[in-house]
């Protein structure tokens, strides 16, 4: 990474030291062990994004540097290199990440990285068991055996740079307004989106069952999540949410009301939600700002809120708000 960048997450220090016995500490925790293959110095600056069921981690050690991890650890990774080279190995697959290639580990299997000298790289870190009922929801059934990726991500496919164009995303959103780790309706949101991304862009041994959904869903059936949607708008809302109003698959639902509305259930909320900021604005009282209203509506990325409000309205928030004082 050239030294004028910024690190990604730089808002979320975690670590900073050149001491290898505070890496082993930290990386302990986290069911890791780290070993130094070489003599390089370490120069660890790891930085860290929580929600309450994954993590976003930019990570760098200085030196080369060997992790194993516990079979037991009950996590789903993805690779992002950021600079230098980084293997991967889950069981006897070995992947060696590059810009075309990267690598995605599933739990209970043994698993061994290996960083180059001044290697960094951005890690998306979902427990198992949230990654687990998110399936189950997409799928409308209960996932017996465990869900397992492969391991080799290939970055070209159209799909996979949709995970990652959005995982990006999610990071700048951070970077400019850390209330998004505060707003139980915006790291819900983005928790799903994020898994959901995943779960269709990376091969598994579910992808047959999610591709032959072919359920129906009656007018009646989006009738009632429409009813939901507009009766608890300003709730935090959940792909559950909507599966359990609906009675169908997530992924039948999203699939048959688009069919119906012309896009999914969670772009047809975004939409309400936009057209309830907007009234907002119209009607603001002369204390309120547009951030407070984007975030009171669920947008954490303020830029991207404004970019998105001006192609829907012709105008700025800020000049609604503006123009109606």
């Amino acid at each position: 990474m050239p030294a004028a960048m910024t690190a990604p997450l730089s808002a979320y220090p975690i670590l900073r030291s050149d001491s290898f016995e505070e890496v082993q500490s930290l990386l302990s925790g986290k069911q890791l062990k780290a070993s130094r293959p070489g003599l390089g110095q370490t120069s660890a600056r790891m930085n860290g994004a929580y929600f309450p069921n994954l993590y976003i981690a930019y990570m760098g050690y200085g030196a080369a540097l060997r992790i194993d991890a516990d079979a037991g650890r009950e996590e789903y990774t993805v690779f992002s290199p950021y600079s230098g080279g980084v293997k991967a190995r889950i069981g006897h697959d070995v992947v060696e990440c590059s810009a075309d290639t990267t690598a995605v580990l599933s739990p209970h299997a043994d698993q061994t990285t290996w960083t180059e000298d001044g290697a960094t790289r951005v890690n998306l870190t979902i427990n198992q068991q949230a990654m687990t009922a998110q399936l189950s929801q997409l799928l409308g059934e209960a996932v017996i055996e465990p869900l397992v990726f492969s391991t080799e991500m290939q970055r070209r496919d159209d799909t996979v740079k949709a995970f990652f164009a959005y995982l990006n995303g999610v990071m700048q959103s951070l970077e400019q307004s850390p209330a998004l780790l505060t707003h139980e309706l915006m790291t819900g949101q983005t928790e799903q989106a994020l898994m959901t991304a995943l779960l269709l862009a990376q091969p598994h041994n579910y992808s047959d069952r999610m591709l032959r959904l072919n359920q129906s869903i009656a007018p009646r059936d989006v009738k009632r999540v429409l009813d939901y949607i507009h009766a608890n708008l300003e709730r935090a809302i959940t792909l559950e949410d909507l599966v359990a109003v609906s009675g169908v698959p997530g992924r039948t639902l999203q699939r048959h009301f688009a069919d119906n509305l012309g896009c999914g259930p969670m772009a047809y909320l975004q939409k309400l939600r936009f057209q309830a900021a907007r009234d907002e604005l119209t009607q603001a009282p002369p204390h309120a700002t547009v951030t407070e209203i984007a975030l009171k509506w669920g947008f954490g990325n303020l830029g991207r809120f404004a970019v998105t409000y001006r192609r829907m309205f012709g105008e700025s928030p800020s000049q609604t708000l503006k123009r109606n004082r």
